[in-house]
Protein backbone atom coordinates (compact mmCIF):
# COMPACT_ATOMS: atom_id res chain seq x y z
CA UNK A 1 0.00 0.00 0.00
CA UNK A 2 1.04 3.44 -0.94
CA UNK A 3 0.30 6.40 1.61
CA UNK A 4 0.25 9.48 0.17
CA UNK A 5 0.07 13.14 1.24
CA UNK A 6 0.08 16.22 -0.02
CA UNK A 7 3.54 18.70 0.28
CA UNK A 8 4.39 21.67 -1.47
CA UNK A 9 7.00 20.39 -3.30
CA UNK A 10 7.50 19.54 -6.94
CA UNK A 11 6.45 16.46 -8.17
CA UNK A 12 7.30 13.63 -10.29
CA UNK A 13 6.92 9.59 -10.38
CA UNK A 14 10.07 9.41 -11.45
CA UNK A 15 11.55 11.12 -8.11
CA UNK A 16 9.45 8.99 -5.46
CA UNK A 17 10.89 6.47 -3.31
CA UNK A 18 9.10 3.60 -1.97
CA UNK A 19 9.67 2.05 1.20
CA UNK A 20 8.28 -0.71 2.50
CA UNK A 21 6.55 -0.69 6.37
CA UNK A 22 4.82 -3.86 7.20
CA UNK A 23 3.38 -6.99 5.37
CA UNK A 24 0.12 -7.64 5.31
CA UNK A 25 -0.37 -11.23 3.89
CA UNK A 26 0.36 -10.80 0.11
CA UNK A 27 -0.26 -7.12 -0.60
CA UNK A 28 2.68 -4.66 0.57
CA UNK A 29 2.10 -1.51 2.64
CA UNK A 30 4.39 1.28 1.63
CA UNK A 31 5.02 5.11 2.39
CA UNK A 32 5.54 7.75 -0.67
CA UNK A 33 6.11 11.42 -1.05
CA UNK A 34 5.33 14.44 -3.14
CA UNK A 35 2.10 14.73 -4.30
CA UNK A 36 1.11 17.64 -6.46
CA UNK A 37 -2.30 18.77 -5.14
CA UNK A 38 -5.64 17.67 -4.10
CA UNK A 39 -7.17 14.65 -5.71
CA UNK A 40 -10.34 13.28 -6.94
CA UNK A 41 -11.08 9.77 -6.42
CA UNK A 42 -10.27 9.14 -10.24
CA UNK A 43 -7.20 11.17 -10.43
CA UNK A 44 -5.77 9.14 -7.02
CA UNK A 45 -6.75 5.62 -9.44
CA UNK A 46 -5.05 6.97 -11.98
CA UNK A 47 -1.90 7.70 -9.83
CA UNK A 48 -2.33 4.55 -8.60
CA UNK A 49 -2.17 2.78 -11.45
CA UNK A 50 0.99 4.46 -12.91
CA UNK A 51 2.09 2.73 -9.83
CA UNK A 52 0.87 -0.80 -10.62
CA UNK A 53 -1.81 -0.39 -8.18
CA UNK A 54 -5.06 0.38 -7.38
CA UNK A 55 -6.84 2.32 -4.76
CA UNK A 56 -6.98 -0.02 -1.90
CA UNK A 57 -9.63 -2.61 -1.66
CA UNK A 58 -10.34 -4.58 1.67
CA UNK A 59 -11.65 -8.38 1.63
CA UNK A 60 -11.96 -8.44 5.42
CA UNK A 61 -11.92 -6.46 8.76
CA UNK A 62 -8.76 -7.85 9.78
CA UNK A 63 -7.40 -6.65 6.17
CA UNK A 64 -9.29 -2.77 7.09
CA UNK A 65 -8.16 -2.53 10.83
CA UNK A 66 -4.33 -3.14 9.96
CA UNK A 67 -4.00 -0.70 7.37
CA UNK A 68 -6.64 1.70 10.43
CA UNK A 69 -3.31 0.75 12.96
CA UNK A 70 -0.98 1.71 9.88
CA UNK A 71 -2.92 5.05 9.66
CA UNK A 72 -2.93 5.87 13.13
CA UNK A 73 1.11 5.18 14.00
CA UNK A 74 1.92 7.23 10.36
CA UNK A 75 3.05 10.05 12.57
CA UNK A 76 5.46 7.35 14.33
CA UNK A 77 7.17 6.58 10.93
CA UNK A 78 8.45 9.92 9.38
CA UNK A 79 6.75 13.41 9.89
CA UNK A 80 8.19 14.22 6.65
CA UNK A 81 6.93 10.84 4.68
CA UNK A 82 3.34 10.98 6.38
CA UNK A 83 0.94 14.17 7.85
CA UNK A 84 -1.59 12.59 9.15
CA UNK A 85 -1.72 14.92 12.36
CA UNK A 86 -5.66 15.32 13.14
CA UNK A 87 -8.86 13.07 12.87
CA UNK A 88 -10.24 14.95 10.08
CA UNK A 89 -7.35 14.11 7.20
CA UNK A 90 -9.04 12.40 4.80
CA UNK A 91 -7.50 9.40 2.32
CA UNK A 92 -9.27 7.89 -1.08
CA UNK A 93 -9.82 4.06 -1.04
CA UNK A 94 -11.18 2.61 -4.35
CA UNK A 95 -14.83 1.82 -2.92
CA UNK A 96 -17.38 4.02 -5.22
CA UNK A 97 -21.12 3.60 -5.58
CA UNK A 98 -21.99 3.46 -9.42
CA UNK A 99 -25.24 5.09 -10.98
CA UNK A 100 -27.13 1.56 -10.37
CA UNK A 101 -26.82 1.90 -6.94
CA UNK A 102 -24.24 -0.99 -6.67
CA UNK A 103 -20.92 -0.24 -4.68
CA UNK A 104 -17.67 -1.41 -6.73
CA UNK A 105 -13.74 -1.59 -5.89
CA UNK A 106 -11.74 0.15 -8.40
CA UNK A 107 -9.33 -2.68 -8.76
CA UNK A 108 -13.27 -4.79 -9.40
CA UNK A 109 -12.55 -7.44 -6.34
CA UNK A 110 -16.00 -8.25 -5.48
CA UNK A 111 -17.62 -6.50 -2.36
CA UNK A 112 -17.79 -8.54 0.17
CA UNK A 113 -16.65 -6.34 2.97
CA UNK A 114 -17.34 -2.30 3.53
CA UNK A 115 -16.59 -0.08 7.11
CA UNK A 116 -19.20 2.11 6.14
CA UNK A 117 -21.22 3.49 9.22
CA UNK A 118 -24.83 1.49 9.56
CA UNK A 119 -27.50 3.11 7.45
CA UNK A 120 -25.17 5.02 5.43
CA UNK A 121 -27.18 6.53 2.62
CA UNK A 122 -25.25 7.86 0.01
CA UNK A 123 -26.24 9.49 -3.18
CA UNK A 124 -25.15 7.48 -6.59
CA UNK A 125 -21.84 8.07 -7.58
CA UNK A 126 -20.47 8.55 -4.24
CA UNK A 127 -16.41 7.74 -3.78
CA UNK A 128 -15.34 6.83 -0.38
CA UNK A 129 -12.89 7.99 1.85
CA UNK A 130 -10.66 6.78 5.19
CA UNK A 131 -9.87 9.32 8.00
CA UNK A 132 -6.96 8.24 10.56
CA UNK A 133 -9.39 7.14 13.05
CA UNK A 134 -10.25 4.05 10.28
CA UNK A 135 -13.98 5.62 10.00
CA UNK A 136 -15.04 5.12 6.32
CA UNK A 137 -17.81 8.16 4.57
CA UNK A 138 -18.98 8.64 1.24
CA UNK A 139 -18.14 11.98 -0.12
CA UNK A 140 -18.91 13.17 -4.07
CA UNK A 141 -16.16 12.00 -6.33
CA UNK A 142 -15.92 15.23 -7.74
CA UNK A 143 -14.65 16.38 -4.74
CA UNK A 144 -10.58 16.24 -3.78
CA UNK A 145 -8.86 14.61 -0.86
CA UNK A 146 -5.37 15.34 -0.36
CA UNK A 147 -4.23 11.64 0.53
CA UNK A 148 -5.28 8.53 -1.11
CA UNK A 149 -4.15 4.56 -0.09
CA UNK A 150 -2.68 2.11 -2.81
CA UNK A 151 -2.79 -1.59 -3.05
CA UNK A 152 -0.26 -3.22 -4.69
CA UNK A 153 -0.98 -6.80 -4.76
CA UNK A 154 1.46 -8.42 -7.20
CA UNK A 155 3.95 -7.56 -4.98
CA UNK A 156 4.71 -10.79 -2.40
CA UNK A 157 5.61 -8.97 0.77
CA UNK A 158 8.43 -10.76 2.29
Amino acid sequence: MVLRTVQNQPYSLKEEVLKPIIPFSKPAYETSEKIPTALTQLAAEQQCNTLGAHLASFETASEANAVKKLVLEAPLFSSELLSFMTTSQESWIGLAKETNGAWTWTDSSSVEFTNLPDGTSAPESSCVYMNTTGHWQPKSCSSTTPSFICKQTSRIAS
